[in-house]
């Protein structure tokens, strides 16, 4: 998909836009230490999973190169994106076709807009507008990380211009995949039908930034099909780096989830809710449309006739008419009990695709709430730990025959898996004043085990595995696998739970100081594939492969 190297550009061709060059990759931060297994990092510090020094980029040597040429010839070129070309296969992988696909023609900015801009009066969620394009849950995403500019930032770098004599017709964007920042380069050839964009858009037709951020993320998974139909989790992930916990609504949402919400939405985490469903549709009654994401925008405690309301904000990426439409939606008369000034403060607008709800009809209506923290939440609180935290990786694989052990249903082969030993030295520090009694003396622990993306496979029917990972307690520091007999009398002191089909399953929760054994591991036994695990913690750990 990209070059590593630092090779100069090749020598510019005589024809107008055909200059074309990859995106290049960042390895993620090196070892504090350097040790013998190149595949697990230890204990690296620090709050934040992004420098945008870290995250290299032909970009500025590519324009350059285009402005040299254009300078020797008086001409004005623009860059041409061969790998990701404006033709049929970057559109789709099936071999027919999507309804209504066949018309679509490819068109710069320059040509849909008289003054294009790649933003304009910075970037926010009421830009953005979801065309026929199947992709709710990446720009539902993009709304809720848009709440945070700075972190929209290090997605969209700055002084991109697509006026004057620093246009080239090329853009570059930012996304973190499996453990990397990637910097991918796209030019700003647009799908179109009839003149206009009809995949994602601006609700300003003189901006371009999500329809770019759009193909460039289409580009890193080879086709715009390819992101149709998804999850929220992999879309802010994808974006921030940070990691997700998801939770089950209706009759499971835990008792304090409103307030883990309203403490994210203080600290700039994101957050996402979804409704469950087979296909699109809009409920007449409710106005909430099935198999949907949508934005968290805000939460608001608010005084109703005597007595305060949990609020949510959201917003449907369709940026519509199409509404929640009981209380607390714009047309409620439940906000004439609500001063003007309240009202103003709140931002109650009509049809825009934003509204207000309480947080019991969100709990009732949509199924999952997803919320994702750039830094891991040790607590489940909904904040990031501040900077007081380290991360460990472990780049991992299952190879069928060898070590795609499958699940515990076969103990025999389930001891085949993968298997790491961890030992947590001290636990963390407590404050009495702070902290929960029940924290003292224990390690906290986020985990995180990710299966490599395969939604870049999508065109040869690959799928997501069936994930889970479980964390064992042992006595000693072991020399070798733990075996059948082991897992026969032992069960899991943590789990992701059950088996999933999700990029990414998590863990959180207290440990006491101690040796433990790690086992990720897919559902299938044979079932090969490349994983990544992140482990967050406050002290230092050691881990080490078992063999």
């Amino acid at each position: 998909m990209g070059n590593s190297n630092s090779s100069p550009p090749p020598e510019p061709k005589e024809e107008e836009n055909d200059i074309d060059f990859n995106e290049t990759t960042t390895e993620a931060p090196p070892p504090v230490e350097p040790r013998a297994d190149p595949d697990i990092t230890e204990n690296v510090e620090g709050s934040s999973t992004y420098s945008e020094y870290k995250v290299t980029s032909d970009f500025d040597e590519i324009r350059d190169a285009i402005h040299k040429k254009s300078e020797e010839e008086g001409k004005s070129y623009v860059y041409r994106d061969v790998d990701f070309p404006s033709e049929t296969k970057s559109l789709y992988y099936t071999s027919r076709a999507p309804a209504n696909w066949r018309d679509i023609e490819w068109k710069r900015p320059k040509d849909i807009s008289s003054s294009p801009r790649l933003t304009k009066d910075g970037t926010s969620s009421e830009d953005i507008r979801q065309g026929m394009l199947g992709n709710c849950w990446f720009l539902a995403s993009c709304a809720a990380i848009s709440r945070s500019p700075k972190y929209l930032k290090k997605v969209i770098p700055e002084d991109q211009v697509m006026q004057g004599a620093d246009y080239v017709g090329m853009f570059h964007f930012r996304f973190w995949r499996f453990g990397k920042w990637v910097d991918v380069i796209v030019d700003d050839a647009l799908p179109t039908i009839r003149g206009s964009l009809c995949f994602g858009k601006s609700s300003d037709r003189s901006e371009f930034w999500l329809p770019l951020v759009e193909k460039a993320y289409a580009k890193l998974h080879n086709s715009y099909q390819a992101i149709e139909g998804g999850f929220t989790q992999d879309g802010m992930e994808d974006l921030t780096g940070g990691i997700v916990m998801s939770y089950d609504l209706g009759n499971k949402t835990p008792d304090n989830l409103f307030a883990v919400l309203k403490k994210a939405m203080k600290y700039d985490s994101f957050a996402c809710a979804g409704i469950e469903g087979t296909t699109e549709s809009v409920d007449k009654n409710t106005g909430l449309v099935s198999a949907h994401a949508y934005a968290v925008l805000q939460v608001a405690k608010v005084a109703y006739r005597g007595a305060y309301v949990n609020l949510v904000k959201l917003r449907n990426p369709w940026g519509s008419s199409t509404e929640w439409k009981g209380d607390w939606s714009d047309e409620s008369h439940t906000w004439d009990f609500v001063s003007e000034d309240v009202k103003r403060s709140m931002h109650v607008d009509k049809d825009n695709g934003q509204w207000w709800m309480t947080f019991d009809d969100l709990s009732h209506f949509f199924t999952d709430l997803t919320i994702c923290t750039v830094g891991p939440d040790f607590d489940s609180d909904g904040a990031p730990t501040g900077d007081r935290w380290l991360r460990s990786t472990i780049n991992g694989e299952w190879v069928t025959g060898k070590t795609a052990g499958g699940s515990r249903n076969d103990l025999y082969s389930y001891e085949t898996n993968p298997q790491y030993f961890m030992e947590l030295r001290e636990p963390d520090d407590f404050d009495p004043v702070e902290d929960e009694p029940e924290e003292e003396g224990k390690c906290s622990i986020v985990l995180g085990l990710m299966q490599e993306y395969r939604r870049v496979a999508r065109s040869k029917g690959v799928e997501n595995l069936y994930l889970s990972v479980n964390i064992f307690r042992v006595s000693e520091r072991p020399t070798r696998k733990l075996d059948a007999r082991y897992f026969s009398r032992n069960y899991e002191v943590m789990s992701s739970g059950s088996y999933i089909n999700r990029r990414e399953v998590t863990i959180t929760g207290l440990l006491s100081p101690g040796y433990y054994v790690i086992v990720p591991s897919t559902f299938y036994a044979s079932k090969s594939g490349t994983f990544l695990l992140r482990i967050f913690t406050e002290k230092p750990v050691d881990l080490e492969q078992l063999h």
